[in-house]
């Protein structure tokens, strides 16, 4: 038993610290080129989406389950016709399985394009991080508070529940990016807590 726990702290531990070695992207750099599938099997590569747009806001989230990621999300839907105005295509990318991502898209209407990674691929090729510390961090700030009970009552209007058994992903920490047509990152953004990500007035 002593043995099979020390193992299971040495991997926790192991796990962490390739986590922690990650290094952060900087604005001004470029853009790591991704391709990927939205939920519905339409494939996309960043650098053709930003032949047709000004920018590509990439949003990297939590698990679907993440009540602060519902709000957001939310937020996203809702900023979405003006976001378009200005020339932004929007891309959600969340670490959830690809169906209950399906059912979550349709059930919320969403009007961007969403992104299932439970591989956690794209998170990591944009540096995405995990800290416990700040996941906790979000308790000293009202307004995540505020984006949490948001979140809940979104999932209350709907009368939906997405399971978190088996799509934990650990302490993953929102983040956003902009991205110009040149593929250079405009504005990079990793959260300081649950919650905090880019405020979409500053876009």
């Amino acid at each position: 038993m002593k043995s099979l726990l020390f193992i299971t702290a040495l991997l926790l531990t192991v796990f962490g610290q390739s986590f922690a070695q990650r290094t952060p992207l900087k604005s001004g750099e470029k853009a790591p080129s991704i391709k990927f599938q939205d939920v519905q099997g339409n494939s996309y590569k960043l650098a053709d989406m930003l032949k047709d747009n000004k920018k590509v806001l990439l949003c990297f989230m939590r698990p679907v389950w993440c009540p602060v990621c519902n709000a957001r999300t939310n937020e996203l839907k809702e900023n979405y016709k003006a976001l378009k105005e200005k020339g932004y295509e929007v891309v959600v990318i969340y670490p959830s399985p690809l169906e209950t991502m399906k059912s979550y898209v349709t059930d919320y209407d969403l009007p961007f394009i969403v992104v299932a990674d439970p591989s956690e691929e794209l998170y990591g090729q944009y540096q995405v991080e995990k800290s416990q510390r700040k996941i906790t961090a979000y308790l000293k700030h009202k307004e995540a508070k505020q984006k949490m009970k948001k979140g809940n009552q979104l999932y209350k209007e709907k009368g939906k529940k997405y399971a978190k058994k088996g799509d934990e992903h650990g302490p993953l920490v929102p983040a956003d990016f902009v991205v110009d047509p040149a593929m250079n990152l405009l504005n990079v953004y990793y959260g300081e807590f649950m919650g905090d990500h880019l405020p979409l007035d500053t876009l």
